[in-house]
Parts: C-alpha cells; structure tokens; sequence
C-alpha cells in the first residue's frame, strides 16, 4: 500500500502529539510524583510509534519505542521517575519531532543519533541489557478467505480518530503475536484510508484465552471495541457509515476564502448598480444574494476556525528552556485556551507572541535574588491569556517584573530625551518599536538586537490588529493585542476628506457624531463629546491635505485606543462596507497606521487604517 501521500497527516498528527508531550514533560517535571503525565506520555509515544510503523519509518519507529518501553517500566515501578529521566525525555521528544520532519522529506532517521536509543534503553532495562527489539518486524499476514478454525474478532476504531486505518492495522499486528490470524476483512493490501469505514475483522486462532486477546487489542490505542463471535459465521457486512473525521487542507481552505472574498466584491458591485437603478427586482435579487454570500462566508470561516491553543500550547516549553537558559525561574499562567481565531491569523501571530514573552522573561523579569530583595516571590509570573471581544479577540502578554526602565529608554534617546519629556504608555511604546531600538545593555543570543517590539508591531498592524502597552515601574509590563477575528472579509466603515476614501475598521468603532476641532486643554487638539474633551487626530492633517476652514463643523468617529478613547476627525462619512482586504507592501518612510487594501464596489482603492496606530504616531509627532 502506498503511504506517501499521507505523509502529510502523519506529520499533522505527530506534531500534535509532541506538543501534547511537551505538556506532559513541564507538568511532570513540576511533580515528579504525579503518574498521570507518565501515562499521557506513553500513549503518545504509542500513537506516534503505531503511525511511524504503519508508514515504514524504521528509525523513528525505534526511537519511540525504546522511549514507549521506558514509560512502561516507569509505570510498573521499575525505574523511579528522576530529574535526569525528565531530561533524557526532553531530548527525546526533540529528537522525534526533527526524526518526523526528515522521513516526511524521505530522509528517515537522517539527524536520530543512535546512541539516544542506546541511553533511553539502558535507563529502561540497565546498562548491561540490549535494546528491545522494536514489534512487527514481519509483514502482515495475507488474509486467506475460507481457512478454518478461530472465531471471528471485530475491532472497532473510535470514531473520530485521524489515520484510523493504522490504528485497525496496529491490532491486526498484535494480533498476530497471539496466534495466527486468517480471512481478514478488508484486505489490509487494498485498504483506501480515506474510505476505510471504522471495522476491521479476522479470524484468530490462539491458545491465550479471549479475555486477554481483547485486552491485548484494546490497547493498541484509540479502539472503541473489540468482538468474538464464537459461530464460525463471517460477521455482517462492515458498515461504511462509520467515516473519521475528514480534515480539509489548509490550501483548499484558503482557496475558498479567496474565492468567498471575490463573491463578496461581485456582491458590493451588484448592490451599488441595484441602488443607482432603483430597480426593485434587482434589489430584491441583490438582497437574496447577499444572504447567500454571507452564509456561505460564514460557514467558510468556521471551518477555518481553531482554539488558541494550537499556538499558545508552543509557548510553556520554549519559556522553561529560555528562563533554565537566563538563569530565572518562571511560571507562565496561560487563559483563555478555548478562544478561536481564523488560522490564518493564528499562524501570522505565532512570532509576535514569541517575541513579547521572551521579552518578558530576559528583560521583564528580575532574577530570584533581585525579586526576594525586593519583597517579591523568587518564581516570575507571565500571563498569556485570550478574550472575545466585539467582532475581534484581545490576547494579552504580561508579566510582574520591574517595568520598563524609562530613564534608560531616555538615556538610548540621547539628545532626543529631551523632546520626549515623561513618556507616557503610548509614547513608551513608540519608541521602543523603533527600528534597531534596544535597551539591552550587550548582544546575546536571546536579545539586544533591537527587533522585537519593531517585529511585533509591524506583523500585528499587517494583520489588521493594534497593539497598547502598560508599564509600571517595580510592577510589570502588559502588552494588549487586538486582532480581528479573520483577516479575508472586514466590516469597516467609509470615510471620506478631500478626494479620498478611507476605511476604519468597524470592530474599532464606537460612535460617530459632529463637532468644532478644538484646541485640548492639555494640549494637541480635541473634540467636545458629551461635555468631555477627547483627544482627536484630524485624518486631513495626517494624509498631509489642507486643513479646512477654522470652527467648521465635521464628522467625527469616536475609536477605541488602548484602553481609553480618540476621535477622528473626517470630512464625510460613508457608511458600512464589508472589505475584501489585503496586506500591501509600502514604501519606506510610509505611515504605519496603514495596514491593508481593499477594493470598493465602484473599482477603486482604499487603505485600511488603524486607529490606534494613528493615534501612538500624532504623540511622536508632538514630541
């Protein structure tokens, strides 16, 4: 049977069940008491040895086997849990995950070094022992239809299970070391995976007795069933009803988003005809259309949609190693697993994410002597939670470390310290995404190469997102990303000043009324809303057009930035528009409050803009 094109799902599979090792390992390494990480551990290497072997992977199928036997003798209470079994387990979970990608290229066991096999088998069985010998070393056997004795034996895959035609195969292994099985159906030489329907029967003669056969089948992993029909009759027809769960590629997904986002410009384009002609029956035809579009719009991102956690369940082991490696200690406090996101977006905010929490812990946290000095537990606390907001989703990096160090912020500014005055959050964080900027006193290989916050910033108003800081000397450092939900199709709202046309998103919105630009009491200018002055940005000022004429009243919309509100002040206001948008490459020296393009229903461009961004550049400006 050919398995190269499911390479692809076994390398799917397999990295979920590293990560989920990864887990296990950071909790079992908090109590080495605790055996549930031991169990969860061995059924992943369980799982992801059956896959290995199933797909012909030698080398891999060894190392997770030696690793599967050690768990096991961990369990039994033949090797005690210790620090060092912690650690060789680490370095065996890294070396699996680089042993996937290589049999994925077609290079199986390119970068396993054989003596960590060796080492893992020798903590399992002591040094004296040889490896043990890795299962299913011959074929499988050829089903023989009609041969005699041995009831028939069903095995039942748990529905749901990916590559749940290995699973069945894996039994059908272990099947065979308990005696000698015949008329398997289907035959496992002309199984279709995408077509297998669950089931998977055999003849079985054996001496064990039944009892242990369907322990011994129940735990190959993930089967819902094991039967014995004792009448010599081949069991009723297997039901093909009975289907695992189909995973779409991704490509395929992002396909279709496109083509959604195509349909929805054609939708705009039709509804702006319709409106000039006043034609009923076109509208009402438009008005069908519609709904269609945003139907099938939102069932295409729910099948994109995923939990957070796909990404944020990466970061606990990345920051055990980064703060064993700064010589800190930390405990990463992670919320809001459950909260979903379009993929895309998921992917696009995995380095940003890392960024910010490498931050925290290298230039955030104190060490443990400098934290008890100070009256603080020795143990730094970073959070990473997640939360739903108003057609967006909020993710939050913090930490309880010293804050950042303004008068250094102020000292790197050099002359221009001077202009800054007290840097407030937002001018905080202005400066610090300054390209090249770094507070970091020498180089190393974890920062003080200035493209941290530089790299964030400019990925998160990519996505279409906005990021604010809070920093509080001696009490920590919080960064506030929005993101929108997905970044195909955005509801915004049109603006006009002057000649063009500008898109605000929606989700970032507010209100909107008419005022007087007035000067702020503070400084900078404001709007008067509901007898309170808020600060306001003129958006013809900031595309660099003439100002209109003094006390004219204008259009405004009232935005969310950061924690607090802003006005901006346009010409005319549109109404809403759903916005096909798409990253644009700007020029150097282009504003970054820029963040996408979209094409209105009349043909013509416009750009995506982001409030806040708008808004952290005018407090550079007035410094």
């Amino acid at each position: 049977m050919d398995t190269s094109k499911y390479a692809a799902l076994f390398l799917s599979d397999s990295r979920e069940n590293l990560q989920q090792c990864d887990t296990l390992l950071l909790a079992w390494e908090g109590d080495p008491a605790r055996t549930e990480p031991v169990a969860g551990l061995f059924r992943a290497m369980h799982s992801i040895k059956g896959m290995a072997a199933t797909m012909g992977y030698a080398r891999l199928t060894d190392l997770t086997h030696q690793a599967e036997h050690l768990l096991d003798s961990v369990r039994a209470g033949r090797v005690p849990p210790s620090a060092d079994l912690v650690a060789l387990m680490f370095e065996v979970v890294d070396a699996i995950g680089a042993g996937v990608d290589d049999a994925v290229a077609g290079a199986d066991g390119q970068r396993l070094d054989p003596v960590l096999a060796v080492r893992v088998a020798e903590m399992a069985s002591g040094p004296a022992v040889k490896p043990v010998a890795p299962p299913g070393g011959g074929t499988l056997a050829e089903p023989q239809p009609g041969a005699g004795a041995g009831p028939w034996v069903t095995v039942t895959i748990r529905a749901g299970v990916v590559m749940g035609w290995a699973r069945a195969l894996l039994a059908l292994r272990r099947a065979e070391e308990l005696g000698t099985v015949s008329a398997v159906t289907p035959d496992p030489a002309g199984i279709e995976p995408d077509k297998f329907a669950g089931k998977l029967a055999f003849r079985l003669e054996s001496a064990e007795p039944m009892e242990v056969v369907r322990a011994a089948l129940m735990g190959v992993g993930d089967v819902a069933e094991v039967t014995v029909e004792d009448d010599g009759n081949r069991p009723a027809e297997l039901s093909a009803r009975s289907r695992p769960d189909v995973r779409v590629a991704r490509e395929h997904l992002d396909r279709l988003m496109g083509e959604v986002g195509e349909l929805v410009v054609a939708r705009n384009r039709l509804a702006q005809m319709a409106d000039e002609r006043r034609d009923p029956g076109l509208q009402e035809a438009v008005g069908a259309l519609s709904r269609l579009t945003d139907q099938v719009h939102e069932g295409v991102l729910q099948a994109r949609m995923a939990p957070v956690s796909e990404v944020f369940d990466r970061f606990p082991r990345a920051i055990r190693d980064l703060a064993r490696q700064v010589g800190k200690q930390v405990r990463l406090e992670v919320t809001g697993r459950e909260v979903e996101l379009d993929r895309s977006v998921l992917e696009l905010i995995q380095d940003p994410l890392l960024h910010l929490l490498r931050n925290a812990v290298d230039h955030g946290l104190e060490d443990p002597a400098t934290r008890t000095a100070a009256g603080k537990p020795a143990e730094g606390l970073v959070r990473l939670g997640a939360q739903r907001q108003r057609e967006g989703v909020m993710i939050t990096v913090a930490d309880d470390g010293r804050g950042v160090d303004r008068d250094r912020v102020r000292k790197r500014l050099g002359e221009a310290a001077a202009a800054a005055g007290d840097l407030d959050d937002a001018g905080l964080l202005a400066v610090l995404a300054r390209p090249g900027f770094s507070t970091a006193e020498a180089v190393t290989s974890v920062s003080g190469r200035g493209v941290g916050i530089d790299v964030v910033l400019t990925r998160i108003r990519e996505i279409g997102g906005g990021i604010t800081l809070r920093s509080t000397p001696g009490e920590g450092t919080s960064f506030s990303i929005r993101l929108p939900e997905t970044m195909a199709v955005v509801p915004a709202l049109l603006a006009r000043v002057g000649s063009e046309r500008y898109a605000i998103p929606l989700s970032r919105v507010e209100e909107t009324g008419r005022a007087v630009l007035e000067t702020n009491p503070v400084g900078g200018r404001a709007v008067r809303f509901r007898g309170e002055p808020l600060p306001a940005r003129d958006l013809r000022a900031a595309v660099g057009q003439p100002a209109p004429p003094g006390g004219e009243v204008r259009p405004f919309l009232v935005v969310a930035v950061g924690e607090g509100r802003g006005v901006i002040v346009v010409d005319t206001l549109l109404g809403r528009q759903d916005l096909v948008v798409a990253a644009v490459e700007l020029p150097l020296g282009a504003p970054g409050w820029i963040t996408g393009a979209a094409v209105l229903p009349d043909g013509m461009p416009t750009f995506l803009l982001d409030p806040a961004g708008l808004f952290q550049e005018e407090v550079v400006w007035q410094r």
